[in-house]
């Protein structure tokens, strides 16, 4: 344990704790701690006072112990402690996908995917034309058409023994630990079993980065919504209006600032983006696929990106951004540098050191959107985890809205699923 990346724990953002702090290994039938010289020591706390540790002490499931100023405890996962989560780990290998699945952090499974990077990118980028072809047409993707190309990206992609371990734990969240360059591909659209995995259970994702971000300080309920800054999305403006005056009611106007329309400028949008913890966005989003750094939100008078982003001296802890394809990147990490001028908005965020990120992976109705991130941010309010309530937003637009299958599996949820709004 310590700050260094190499440590299995790696308390990256804690200047207490030492390179190499600490050990804890299991001996014979005990696990036992060792300060390894550490500069502010390792200490046990015993009935509330704290023991420095000197040379090694015998740890038992439940006791606490600080590590610098990092507070530890030793849990089991046994069926009365563990969360009923399980976590999938994805890396790339030459054309192979390597995947690692563990449920409850104690069975760990391995499979390699030989030859399938290059035909599951291909199944996915079909997936994602049939989208936004139809949604460019007017038209939503149908239940059957969508449900049939999300099978065929599924089966491009995913090891038969691992579907079938997806399957036998359906009622468990899921935590997709994903190297940089796979973040593009739309893993909430799996078909296991012809159920989507979005609507199926929790799915959150998290970023494998070299480096670790910055965490984003957590300051409470001020929010920030920014809505229809281009002028042509009369029902989103409605809708942010209604959520408005719904946090107005519960937490007072002085928490609920508000930009819409014209008001939404470039500047006063980065200004206010430095006093909020959460930051809603209802409007349009560009992304290119050949220069990430060229995309952005835009606002009344121009784009937001990432550059922008990378500026701010503050980031919110949690942004949900309801807009076309606001959570798409071209290999977003690779020669990526923390908080570096190329990035596009999605990463900058996520690079930043936000606690949550939401965005879309492709063109999603206007309507069916804005919805599913009201939804969301309700059940934030009432005290739900982010997990759940993101799992209850999809379904909830799932059985509202017709075809609504596209959105709900094209929406990426960045973060813990355990995270929650302070009060």
């Amino acid at each position: 344990m310590g700050r260094d990346q190499d440590c299995t724990l790696a308390l990256a953002d804690d200047a207490t704790v030492s390179r190499r702090h600490a050990s804890l290994t299991w001996e014979g039938a005990s696990w036992v701690l060792r300060d390894l010289g550490s500069k502010n020591g390792t200490a046990f706390l015993r009935n509330g006072a704290a023991e420095t540790v000197e040379g090694a002490c015998i740890v038992q499931p439940g006791d606490e112990f600080l590590v610098g100023s990092a507070l530890l405890r030793l849990e089991t996962a046994d069926s009365e402690t563990n969360t009923g989560g399980s976590i999938l780990r994805v890396l790339p290998e030459d054309d192979a996908l390597v995947f690692e699945y563990a449920a409850d952090g104690v069975v760990v499974e391995r499979w390699t995917h030989a030859d399938c990077a290059q035909t599951a990118n291909a199944r996915a980028n079909a997936l994602r034309a049939l989208v936004a072809t139809q949604q460019a047409d007017g038209a939503l993707a149908s239940d059957e058409s969508f449900l049939n190309a999300c099978m065929d990206w599924t089966s491009a992609v995913l090891p038969p023994p691992l579907a079938q371990r997806l399957q036998d734990n359906a009622d468990r969240t899921l935590t997709l630990l994903l190297a940089p360059s796979l973040l593009d591909l739309p893993w909430e659209a799996l078909a296991i079993e012809s159920r989507l995995l979005a609507v199926q259970r929790a799915v959150s994702r998290q970023v494998l980065l070299e480096q670790a971000p910055r965490l984003a300080p957590s300051r409470g309920r001020d929010f920030l919504i920014i809505a229809n800054p281009t002028g042509d999305l009369v029902h989103v403006h409605e809708e942010a209006e209604v959520l408005l005056h719904a946090l107005a009611d519960e937490f007072g106007m002085s928490h609920a600032r508000f930009l819409a329309g014209s008001r939404a400028t470039v500047a006063r949008v980065c200004s206010e983006l430095e006093r909020c913890s959460v930051v809603v966005y209802l409007g349009h989003a560009g992304h290119d696929p050949d220069a990430a750094g060229q995309g952005g939100w835009y606002l009344a008078d121009g784009l937001l990106t990432g550059t922008h982003i990378g500026r701010l001296a503050r980031v919110p802890a949690l942004v949900v951004a309801s807009a076309c394809e606001s959570a798409r990147e071209k290999h977003p990490g690779a020669g990526l540098q923390i908080r570096g001028d190329t990035s596009g908005v999605a990463a900058a965020w996520m690079l930043g050191g936000v606690s949550q990120f939401i965005g879309t992976l492709w063109p999603v109705p206007v309507v069916s959107g804005a919805a599913l991130g009201t939804v969301l941010l309700r059940g934030l309010l009432e005290g739900q985890p982010s997990g759940e309530a993101m799992l209850n937003a999809r379904r909830r637009v799932a059985a509202s809205y017709p075809h609504a299958d596209a959105t709900c599996a094209g929406y990426a949820h960045y973060g813990r699923p355990d995270w929650r709004l302070r009060p």
